[in-house]
């Protein structure tokens, strides 16, 4: 974290070690062929920018400014954006929400739409999976079926019991479609760890 503005980080450096993308080119995604990339690599900054920025003004440069596009600037937006722009509304919500381990609660309309995850008919639950006295475990199912496309997507949260820092996240994400041309699954998957 290299700022901080209205008690949320304005401005971030990401270090990526390993982010590889690939797209299954057969059947299935545990089969070849596929098409593998590196996504992210080395050391990036990650800002809140102009209004021209895409993904709600988020601005990613490396090395002595050079600004980042396409690809790379979408993944790192779609990660730190929310956070940098006014904090993360999903880990606000999970801070916020007091459960015992094992509960598992669903969110009603309201709840969704606070969370930007009730723009189309979808079950959203949320359980505490792990908690011991250093850490507590989150994790969000938000299931979306709509027309040929259903989405699943599970969102993993773990806190520092003390601070209430964020220090990890994993998500999944499988999406699903059905249309004239055949079926098409899509996977996504990622991992974030703070370290302070």
């Amino acid at each position: 974290m290299l700022a901080v503005e209205a008690g949320h980080p304005s401005r971030l450096e990401i270090v990526a070690h390993k982010a590889q993308e690939w797209v299954a080119l057969a059947d299935a995604p545990t089969t070849e062929p596929r098409q593998d990339e590196q996504l992210l690599d080395g050391t990036y900054l990650v800002s809140t920018g102009g209004a021209r920025e895409l993904h709600g003004e988020t601005k990613v440069t490396r090395g002595p400014g050079l600004d980042v596009q396409g690809r790379e600037q979408e993944e790192l937006a779609g990660m730190f954006g929310d956070e940098l722009r006014g904090g993360d509304p999903m880990a606000t919500y999970m801070r916020g929400r007091k459960l015992r381990l094992g509960d598992v609660v669903t969110l009603g309309d309201a709840e969704k739409k606070s969370l930007d995850a009730g723009l189309v008919p979808s079950t959203v639950t949320l359980a505490v999976v792990v908690a011991d006295a250093a850490r507590v475990t989150y994790q969000m199912d938000i299931q979306v079926v709509q027309d040929d496309t259903t989405v699943h997507s599970r969102g993993t949260l773990v806190f520092d019991r003390k601070s209430g820092a964020r220090v990890e996240q994993r998500t999944q994400t499988r999406k699903h479609e059905v249309n004239k041309y055949g079926d098409n699954d899509t996977f996504e998957a990622a991992t974030l760890i703070w370290k302070r």
